[in-house]
């Protein structure tokens, strides 16, 4: 009894302590329940945009929120370890974020897009894009993700188009027309894409996020990954499998307040046998008459650490349908990975490689 007395006596002298000279942090209710946009004066006086969910003993956040199209802004404060106030403010909605060109870059063969949010004139970049509009192609794109030891359920918003894709180009994503559109590359008795006993066409093939929600904390964040040129036609099973166990493993490894540096991209155009008595490979667009919205073959994830190291590369073969595992793609010095995955076409067969072999090669493609 004694024991337990001073054990207790110790835990409360431990937790006064962490409130008196620790931090607050923002839990998954209070993220989940507002929309807004939350910054924080640096050092040198100048706002940022809050990343990390926790700010230090003595310090405010400032809530930014989308109400009846107006911003309104709510001040938070860290006191004894208690965020104040301790409910957080409904949005109606979350701060759009914007997208618009920026720098180029050598390595991206399209134009060079920046995502970010607005606030007092300042922008605060989320993630960057390669992206050819005129393809309706995503080639890649760069985020810096932070630590978070807690993982708020992604919204289903709406995506956004971005005056960069058209209503036609939108609509090649759907199922119903995927289907129409794998009939008329692939012969009216293919059956890569099947109707279900409704006679509706199955949902095969994704919107594929590159950079990904889960990557966000906020849910301002999550929401600007919901855009067009944030996506590739991805394989449903191999985005809701291995892709995601490697995108849910990067975001758990990332060091305690700490970043990673992860380009997301994809690479080649899937081609598959037709079904006319003449067999023959067939490139897998959405679009096929334009030659516009295609599926890639492979997916790849770089991954680099806070000094700009590179750490891993994961490569996924975005093909359900052939079942033996192929070939790593030439750029790929297959090497151990860091964690178990199936060997599955279903899940999606993966190769890791050796980053700097896979750079290297990577930036030598066209």
């Amino acid at each position: 009894m004694y024991k337990e007395g001073i054990l207790l006596l110790l835990l409360v002298i431990l937790e006064s302590s962490f409130h008196a000279h620790g931090e607050c942090r923002l839990n998954v209710n209070y993220i989940q329940n507002s929309n807004g946009t939350l910054t924080y004066y640096d050092e040198n006086g100048k706002i940022q945009i809050q990343r990390f969910p926790s700010f230090d003993e003595g310090h405010n956040l400032t809530l930014h929120c989308l109400n009846q199209r107006k911003i309104s802004v709510m001040n938070l404060e860290c006191d004894d370890g208690i965020v104040n106030p301790k409910d957080p403010e409904k949005c109606d909605a979350p701060i759009h974020a914007k997208v618009e060109e920026t720098d180029a870059d050598q390595t991206c063969p399209a134009t060079m897009y920046r995502i970010g949010i607005v606030i007092e004139n300042e922008f605060f970049e989320l993630y960057r894009a390669c992206y050819d509009k005129v393809k309706v192609q995503s080639h890649f794109s760069d985020a810096v993700i932070y630590w978070k030891p807690i993982h708020p359920k992604s919204p289903r918003p709406f995506f956004d188009a971005d005056n960069l894709i058209n209503q036609m180009q939108v609509a090649s994503f759907g199922a119903g027309k995927v289907y129409a559109t794998f009939k008329s590359i692939y012969g009216i008795k293919q059956n890569y894409i099947k109707l279900d006993i409704n006679k509706r066409a199955e949902l095969v093939i994704d919107r594929g996020h590159l950079t990904a929600a889960g990557d966000m904390t906020f849910y301002d964040q999550m929401y600007s990954t919901f855009k067009y040129l944030n996506v590739v036609p991805q394989f449903n099973s191999i985005n809701n499998g291995n892709w995601l166990q490697i995108e849910h493993w990067v975001g758990n490894n990332i060091p305690h307040k700490n970043v990673l540096h992860v380009r997301t991209g994809a690479l080649g155009i899937l081609s598959l046998l037709n079904f006319k008595k003449r067999r023959t490979l067939k490139p897998a667009y959405l679009i096929p008459d334009k030659e516009q919205n295609p599926v890639p073959e492979w997916m790849y994830k770089i991954v680099r650490n806070m000094k700009d190291e590179l750490l891993h590369v994961f490569l996924t073969y975005n093909n359900i349908f052939q079942k033996t595992k192929p070939t790593a793609h030439k750029c790929c010095k297959v090497m151990a990975c860091p964690l178990k995955l199936e060997d599955s076409a279903t899940l999606g067969f993966t190769y890791c490689c050796n980053p700097d072999a896979f750079v290297k090669c990577l930036a030598t493609l066209k």
